[in-house]
């Protein structure tokens, strides 16, 4: 759900959570999480879901990101009070996940 917000809302929080939790689940947890992705998620025009989070996840500009300071949001610690770290992994997020999109759900 948290990556669905993140397709569809875009905010600094939705950001944070999905790379969070991908950080959390690691490259073979993810490949699994995500292979259904745009199964769950279908959307009438045929469009990819996973790819609008690929897109997300690699652009690192959510629609918030000027009114967001990580360095004093919800108590947040390092590495995650830092944007510059969470878009690094993010991006990084972002080929894993273009990588499960290409290959049917196997990163």
């Amino acid at each position: 759900i948290k990556a669905w917000l993140l397709a569809t809302r875009h905010t600094v929080r939705d950001y944070l959570d999905t790379v969070v939790l991908l950080e959390r689940l690691g490259e073979a947890g993810a490949a699994s999480a995500f292979e259904s992705f745009d199964d769950l998620y279908a959307q009438q025009s045929g469009a990819s879901p996973l790819v609008e989070v690929v897109e997300r996840l690699g652009s690192a500009e959510p629609s918030d990101r000027a009114e967001v300071d990580l360095a004093t949001y919800k108590d947040l610690v390092a590495p995650w009070n830092d944007w510059t770290h969470l878009a690094r992994r993010g991006r990084q997020w972002a080929k894993t996940l273009a990588r499960v999109r290409l290959a049917g759900g196997q990163a």
